[in-house]
């Protein structure tokens, strides 16, 4: 079959290669069987892992109140599906440059990354199923899969409790551009209990996870104040904001954010799809700003998701370790992909009630120029909505 691969010797970083299909039971495409140092290097980090985690299983035993990994399935099933979309998010771009450790460590993401299949989000039809999962085949659905696994791929071996079926009103095309972004957007206000009419920020409100992000909050009857560029204000505003802010306007956005929140009261939350280990992100330094700003802006937490290493890290010590090092009021968000289909069944009736939306910027055909375009334009930084590949092309 054929798929999408991270390679070094391509100038966008990726290239379409012939892998081999994978079967309901296994997965048989191992990239780093390219090579005998690379094959080892890779087995001694799964030997570590499964020390790690085994001296992990026995402290839980002894402490009980050390969380384990977010949604871990103990019986897992899976499902074949034929990939008729994939939607590009920047994490599929990023690998290519190592957002989450210092620059000087971006060789070894390369090295890590190198020949493995790209993609999360995907969209399509069962083709194998065991007959007890709750899908057969012919079932069309929508989900992610499993980081590293790679979903822009012509058959992908999918987690059961990683997909959902498709939304029936919505288009293979689309129903690919929605499981991260929103699964992204949902996990982190359900964890910070947004309610009705409490107040949020959201910055980068046109973006991929922003205008996704902008409908979540209304579903939740939140009152919603986006900021975007001034090209997208009434884009946003036709999603549901009800204040749009544009940061390259005339007015200064901390200023508009001031007369906002005296208004209609300070920021509950503050959901950040700007920030990130990028250096171009630091000029806007939203997070001090706000912060900072006098009369405070912000009565809750700060959400952002992307961020220094250092933020990594401590992303990391939270998730597996239980152990909160970000000061108060602040939170790297890192999305959980497994038992994720509950959520997406929920996004499936916002979809069919039509409460969500998503935006295509643009949908790239499945040859080597559509695919590096599309990843060229990804990292851009200046995509409204969505990028998709439409990997079958036997369909509208």
């Amino acid at each position: 079959m054929q798929a999408v691969l991270y390679s070094k010797n391509s100038k966008s970083g990726v290239r379409i290669a012939t892998v081999p299909r994978p079967s309901l039971m296994s997965t048989p495409y191992d990239p780093t069987s390219t090579g005998v140092i690379r094959f080892w290097h890779f087995r001694i980090i799964e030997l570590i892992s499964t020390f790690i985690s085994y001296c992990m299983c026995l402290l839980r035993r002894l402490f009980p109140s050390i969380p384990g990994p977010y949604g871990e399935i103990a019986d897992r099933q899976w499902v074949l599906c034929r990939v008729y979309c994939g939607g590009v998010n920047p994490v599929d771009a990023k690998f290519l440059y190592g957002d989450k450790l210092p620059h000087f460590l971006l060789p070894l993401v390369k090295w890590f990354v190198e020949g493995r299949i790209c993609g999360i989000d995907f969209s399509g039809v069962v083709v194998e199923a065991p007959s007890d999962c709750g899908y057969a085949p012919g079932d069309a659905v929508f989900g992610t899969i499993p980081p590293f696994c790679g979903s822009f791929a012509e058959y992908v071996r999918a987690p059961t409790d990683f997909i959902s079926h498709k939304p029936r009103n919505v288009s293979f095309v689309e129903a690919s551009a929605l499981p991260l972004v929103a699964l992204t957007t949902m996990q982190a206000f359900d964890d910070n209990n947004l309610k009705i009419g409490q107040h949020v920020l959201i910055l980068g409100a046109s973006g991929g996870t922003g205008h996704i992000a902008v409908q979540i909050a209304k579903t939740k009857g939140a009152r919603v104040t986006a900021v975007a560029g001034s090209r997208n204000v009434d884009f946003v505003k036709d999603l549901g904001a009800d204040n749009a802010v544009a940061y390259d306007g005339s007015e200064d956005v901390l200023e508009a954010l001031q007369t906002i929140t005296s208004d209609h009261g300070l920021f509950d939350l503050v959901f950040d799809a700007v920030s990130s280990h990028d250096p171009r992100d630091a000029n806007f330094a939203y997070e001090s700003r706000i912060r900072n700003r006098t009369p405070p802006l912000l009565s809750g937490m700060y959400i952002f998701i992307g961020g220094v290493a250092k933020d990594w890290v401590f992303a990391h010590l939270k998730r597996f370790l239980g152990v909160d090092c970000f000061s108060s009021g602040r939170q790297l968000f890192w999305v959980r992909f497994p038992d994720s289909a509950k959520r997406l069944k929920s996004l499936q009736r916002f979809c069919e009630t039509k409460q969500i939306k998503v935006k295509i910027a643009t949908c790239m055909p499945f040859t080597e120029e559509g695919v590096q375009e599309a990843f060229r334009l990804q990292m851009n930084r200046r995509v409204v909505g969505k990028i998709v590949i439409k990997i079958a092309t036997d369909i509208e």
